[in-house]
């Protein structure tokens, strides 16, 4: 049986998406599998993904649900986060 989680809890979870290379990947790999979830905080999220893909080497975790977006985070977080900031 799964964890329920009250009300009050989950409304302090955030969606993250993180990026990973399943355990033994190709080195040559180029891109990143992702991850989808809610989590408390990035510890959190990366944890989650670790649990659900045992020995998998995190790369990167983006806090959002756009996975689009954690793809342009990962390739070039300075340039990301400025542009984030400018359309707020």
């Amino acid at each position: 049986m799964r964890n329920r989680r009250s009300p009050d809890e989950c409304d302090r979870l955030n969606e993250f998406v993180v990026l990973f290379h399943d355990a033994g990947y190709d080195s040559f790999a180029i891109l990143p599998e992702a991850f989808s979830c809610f989590a408390e905080d990035s510890d959190h999220a990366d944890d989650q993904c670790c649990d659900a893909y045992e020995g998998c080497d995190v790369v990167h975790v983006y806090e959002g649900h756009d996975v689009n977006d954690a793809y342009a985070d990962y390739a070039d977080p300075t340039i990301n986060a400025a542009i984030r900031r400018l359309n707020e």
